[in-house]
């Protein structure tokens, strides 16, 4: 009989997995993945949407459909913003599967990124308007 390093539960050593942190039974294993993956999820929703929005700048650059694709990635920078700052908002401080120091960056994020992406919508479909304005007349 051995001991799990996390849960300290008491197994046989043929169940028992050898990890990073010493042998760990497959429950506290799986539970280790499943917090990972909710952080690498959170972490996406940290980096993305600002990255959406300031290379929607670069879209621009784009002959003849640039104004366009970049109107569709502010949108959808402003869609993700609001995402990360719902999600922010709504963590629960007593709940331990989520990471509580995401928390500021998930609401900073939201909020810059949906000020921004809803400035260059603007700013996009504003151009939009006179490109089709110039054309038409």
């Amino acid at each position: 009989m051995a001991e799990c390093v996390v849960c300290k539960n008491f197994f046989d050593e043929s169940d028992l997995l050898f990890g990073d942190r010493g042998l760990t039974c497959a429950m506290c294993v799986v539970t280790g993945d499943e917090q990972a993956e909710n952080q690498r999820g959170l972490w996406t929703m940290v980096i993305a949407p600002p990255l959406i929005a300031f290379s929607s700048l670069g879209a621009l650059c784009l002959p003849l459909i640039g104004v366009g694709v970049a109107l569709v990635m502010s949108c959808f920078a402003l869609f993700g913003g609001i995402q990360a700052a719902q999600a922010g908002y709504r963590m629960s401080p007593q709940d331990e599967r989520l990471p509580q120091h995401l928390r500021t960056p998930l609401l900073v994020s939201g909020i810059v990124t949906s000020v921004v992406s809803v400035a260059l919508t603007a700013f996009y479909f504003l151009l939009v308007v006179a490109v089709v304005a110039v054309f038409v007349t």
